[in-house]
């Protein structure tokens, strides 16, 4: 029940074009109160053994934080780190926010254009998008690739209805991960999972990876877009060695992730998917395993219980295929959904958003959902009262690992609106312990810093 509601709040939150009214977010930063945890344990250690762990692992220590409002954070925030955001005010593009000097940088093609599909390099210095202008559609597109100073290294018109229709990732700071558009000659309706296509937009260079894997989805169809790798069905490791992939048993449909070795043509590790594929996998910054939102109870895929469906935990899939057991969440909470994980720099650390039962107020949606940070070497997940909304808005962290950029859901503003989603961009810093709104009516899209 929590996945179908949060698909709704999903589409609502695409469907925002400016409900909000516009504020500066320049004014006195402030944030909205938050409450703790009712009628939880400050600090639990649960040991269970776990099915699809390769050996019995001790459970994560969980403890409950609630941050303190900070009312400036200039001290904190360098003149070369540039917030990229996307503006929900009508009419105003995303910008790169410059806290520090209080200023904002607009991209290239802003006036009379929209902007789609950023994405920021893992060296923080290219951003690559999407541009059309308002007055026309995605068939006359522009494909981008940027500094922060808007200085253009890549132009390419794009018919998106023909050739690139999504931007995944960088692979590296060299190489853009897109999506081809392909239709099914049948029906004329877009075909999925969609072929990958790396573009290397310093150089021009491009090349097609073969997507075609043993009992792949021939229509996959995530319950949200993957987190990284789109609707492609497909996390390619940086050396394109490995792939994990969603699968599907002909036998008895029953969904799985599959991480297969290219080279060898082998298949390496399974996994069970959590429902609707989940977040899908986020490889390491070093590229020694994968995490991805798995089921710790196994379900028969032809008489799913609620409580099967949502008892998502977090495991890791190394290279070799050792499946680890990360977080253990439903030792704690009845019913548990997880989403938008993503690694710190050193991946030592991962963000993620969670919603439980009992925690979750179902007819109070939008103050439910919670930040969760998990220390990989301590195996101590913290979990904060700050209010996000999973599959709104991705997290991101700062280059030092120390801050998370996030999009929080307005409590106040949102229940004033008749529960029409409103945005805060917040910062969260995890040294401190202290938490302050940058931006209004805004959502995030990454951080960038200015080159040395």
């Amino acid at each position: 029940m929590i996945k179908h509601i949060l698909v709704t709040y999903l589409i609502m939150c695409l469907a925002l074009t400016g409900c909000a009214p516009s504020v500066s977010p320049f004014a006195e930063a402030t944030a909205t109160p938050v409450k703790p945890f009712p009628s939880l344990n400050p600090t639990i250690t649960p040991m269970v053994s776990v099915a699809l762990t390769s050996s019995p692992t001790q459970g994560t220590q969980i403890n409950i934080s609630c941050p303190t409002s900070l009312s400036n954070i200039l001290s904190n925030i360098s003149v070369d780190d540039l917030f990229l955001l996307n503006s929900l005010s009508s009419g105003e593009n995303s910008y790169l926010l410059n806290l520090a000097m209080g200023e904002k940088v607009y991209l290239p093609y802003t006036d009379g254009y929209y902007l789609d599909e950023l994405r920021i390099s893992p060296n923080h210095q290219w951003i690559a998008y999407f541009v059309v202008r308002r007055d026309e559609t995605i068939s006359n597109s522009q494909l981008i690739v940027s500094d922060l100073n808007g200085v253009i290294v890549y132009q390419q018109s794009v018919d998106r209805t023909k050739k690139w229709y999504l931007i995944d990732t960088w692979l590296d700071n060299q190489t853009l991960m897109l999506e081809r558009y392909q239709t099914l000659p049948d029906s004329n309706t877009l075909a999925s999972p969609l072929p990958v296509t790396l573009l290397n937009p310093f150089t021009g260079e491009s090349r097609d990876l073969d997507g075609d894997f043993p009992n792949m989805l021939f229509f996959f169809e995530p319950s949200a877009r993957w987190d990284v790798f789109g609707k492609s069905g497909t996390a390619y490791d940086s050396t394109l060695n490995l792939v994990a992939y969603a699968s599907e048993s002909r036998d008895d449909l029953r969904q799985s992730v599959v991480l297969w070795d290219i080279k060898r043509n082998l298949e390496i590790a399974r996994i069970q998917a959590a429902i609707g594929f989940g977040s899908g996998p986020v490889w390491s910054p070093d590229g020694s395993q994968f995490i991805i939102d798995s089921l710790a109870k196994i379900p028969d895929p032809q008489n799913w219980t609620e409580e099967e469906r949502l008892s998502e935990e977090l495991f890791s899939v190394s290279r070799t295929g050792e499946i680890t057991r990360l977080t253990y969440l439903t030792n704690q909470f009845k019913e548990v959904s997880i989403s938008d994980y993503a690694w710190s720099p050193d991946g030592s650390q991962i963000a993620f958003n969670v919603l439980s039962k009992p925690d979750i107020d179902e007819s109070d949606l939008i103050s439910s959902s919670r930040l969760a940070v998990l220390d990989i070497r301590t195996k101590q997940l913290t979990m904060y009262c700050i209010r996000s909304l999973p599959g709104a808005a991705r997290l991101f962290w700062s280059p030092n690992g120390q801050q998370i950029l996030m999009g929080m859901v307005n409590v106040e503003k949102t229940k004033a609106s008749n529960n029409t989603l409103i945005y805060d961009t917040v910062l969260m810093d995890l040294t401190k312990n202290m938490i302050t709104k940058i931006a209004d009516d805004t959502v995030p899209n990454g951080w960038m810093i200015k080159p040395p």
